[in-house]
């Protein structure tokens, strides 16, 4: 099996992969085949992102299923910088059941090649999460969980605007970057100690 992405969506991906996870899938880029198009995923726990490439699975004659590509292989993919400053796309491989990954540029002058073995477990069934409505209570979010969310969708579409959060109470929120480019986001819990608030004697006035 044999898909093509540009390297940005790679980066962009693993700015949500897990880094240090004692769940080794989580520390990886998932290939799922088993829809209409190839989607790329990756978690860290409290967010997902998911690409899909342009292709339907039957044109790209792809073999079906859930293929983990381990962190370390990609990100030790440095394809060759091409003219205005871009990646050349990069080229991701996977032999007979599973047994090889050959992670390459996609040129004949391409200068690295990384080969692996794809993680033998089970991904997390990421389209159960993504939630079918949004209540539109307002939550709050972890900023850095956003500020990954706003550096993913300017390497993917080269924009500097922010994605568009669907705020959904305590429920996972939808973070929309472009019709290929869709995450979730978890709610921050309610702070216990909210009811224990007073504002430093400083603040107040004399």
């Amino acid at each position: 099996m044999k898909i093509t992405v540009q390297h940005s969506i790679i980066k962009a991906l693993l700015l949500h992969a897990g880094q240090k996870d004692t769940r080794n899938y989580v520390n990886a880029v998932a290939i799922d085949t088993t829809g209409s198009y190839p989607v790329l995923v990756a978690t860290n726990g409290q967010s997902m992102l998911c690409y899909r490439l342009n292709a339907p699975i039957d044109i790209m004659d792809l073999e079906r299923g859930v293929f983990i590509i381990p962190r370390e292989l990609l990100d030790s993919a440095k394809p060759r910088k091409l003219r205005r400053g871009e990646e050349e796309p990069i080229c991701i491989e996977i032999g007979p059941e599973q047994e090889r990954i050959s992670i390459r540029g996609v040129s004949v002058s391409s200068t690295f090649l990384e080969c692996g073995r794809t993680i033998n477990a089970t991904y997390p069934y990421w389209r159960r999460v993504i939630p079918a409505g949004v209540s539109g209570e307002v939550a709050q979010f972890d900023p850095e969980l956003l500020m990954l969310f706003k550096k993913a969708s300017n390497l993917i579409t080269g924009s500097k605007e922010s994605p568009d959060i669907f705020h959904n109470g305590k429920g996972v929120a939808p973070v929309s970057i472009s019709d290929r480019a869709f995450g979730v986001v978890m709610p921050l819990a309610a702070n216990p100690n909210y009811s224990g608030y007073s504002p430093p004697d400083w603040t107040k006035k004399d």
